[in-house]
């Protein structure tokens, strides 16, 4: 018993701090709360640090690097970022493989697409130069045989003269003439040959011969000039000035693009425009079964389909079809309500779009004989 009296005589830490609430006495005063020993002391202030740091680095997203590994990650990033960074420098700079812009791309894109400086290139060698990798005789070859001695040639619209005087240097027996509606048209600053010569012929394309006079009668690419009755007046006369069994070689084309909306619109609308001129766009498609109406008999025919591509023949076709498109300005410019500026941008956004896409510009070959 009294060992028991003893313990309960001794109360706890707890026992006197509740005691000295109560107001009785205590050996330990409320002012002076008991000191920890000191290795609690210690290890309070660490878990205060550790909570204080906890704290701070929360709010701040504070993440130390300490660990190996994650060094080893900024540094392979750094490694990822400088190779990324040559790659992206060598494609900048590389420029034999441009990147392809996109449809509709405008002015920008165009360079990318045309001949470079195709507006210092010579239409008519380029029409020229074209169809003669089409046609290597220059002919079907069903009117070769009309090519002999004392022949009298004669090309409708020969503008610079370049078939002429590519015929003219094969055939020196030949007699060639060459007939524009204009002076301007006709060519400048050429070597003469004997056997070539030049003259005027009305707008309606009524040719200055007499009747049986000619041997063979050639045009090309003549349709965009010519109106319906400007077609009547040439088959007319061409079946007149011709000898019995004489030939008339017509080669033209039909610019029909179907790859974009762009390039589309803007062929239908010239196709209007030249209708409310009595001009027919795909003419050329029809001659075979309009020339036995004028006293012809067909004997050869071939259709070229051409995609305008970036290959030595494409190029020179969109060269041709450039300049016939601004030869026109005066003509289609005001009838599309654009600026003489605003209408040549529009050909080139055309004609890129054309590339692009790999739109056919079809050319039409005619070989008829007079009966």
């Amino acid at each position: 018993m009294g060992s028991s009296q003893s313990k309960q005589s001794k109360p706890t830490r707890r026992q006197s701090t509740l005691f000295s609430k109560s107001g009785s006495t205590s050996s330990l005063p409320l002012s002076q709360p008991a000191t920890p020993p000191p290795q609690q002391q210690q290890q309070l202030q660490q878990q205060q640090q550790q909570r204080t740091g906890a704290l701070k680095a929360k709010p701040s997203f504070v993440r130390p690097v300490t660990s190996s590994s994650t060094t080893t990650t900024s540094s392979t990033s750094s490694q990822a970022k400088k190779k990324s960074s040559i790659i992206q420098t060598s494609i900048a700079t590389d420029s034999s493989a441009p990147p392809r812009p996109p449809l509709f791309a405008g002015l920008q894109s165009n360079s990318f697409f045309l001949p470079k400086d195709w507006q210092a290139e010579n239409a008519d060698q380029s029409l020229h130069f074209g169809l003669k990798l089409l046609f290597p005789l220059n002919v079907l070859p069903m009117v070769m045989p009309k090519f002999v001695k004392q022949a009298r040639i004669v090309d409708v619209g020969c503008r610079q003269g370049t078939w002429i005087l590519d015929m003219a240097s094969q055939f020196a027996e030949c007699e060639f003439i060459g007939l524009e509606t204009s002076m301007t048209r006709l060519p400048s600053n050429v070597p003469p040959l004997p056997n070539v010569s030049y003259q005027l012929m009305q707008a309606d394309r009524k040719l200055p011969f007499e009747d049986a006079s000619v041997d063979l009668i050639q045009t090309r690419a003549q349709n965009m000039y010519m109106d319906h009755d400007a077609w009547q007046t040439f088959l007319t006369d061409a079946h007149r000035v011709l000898k019995p069994g004489g030939f008339i070689h017509i080669v033209d084309y039909i610019f029909k693009p179907s790859g974009s909306v762009l390039a589309e619109s803007f062929s239908d609308t010239i196709k209007s425009i030249f209708e409310k001129r009595n001009r027919d766009s795909f003419r050329p498609s029809k001659l075979g079964a309009q020339l036995p109406t004028f006293g012809f008999q067909v004997v050869q025919t071939m259709t070229k389909k051409v995609p305008y591509s970036n290959d030595k023949m494409g190029q020179l076709f969109t060269v041709f079809t450039l300049h016939r498109f601004e030869e026109s300005t005066s003509e289609l410019a005001p009838e599309l309500n654009l600026s003489v500026d605003d209408y040549r941008q529009r050909c080139e956004m055309v004609m890129a779009q054309c590339v692009n896409c790999n739109d056919i510009l079809t050319w039409h070959a005619f070989a008829a004989r007079k009966v």
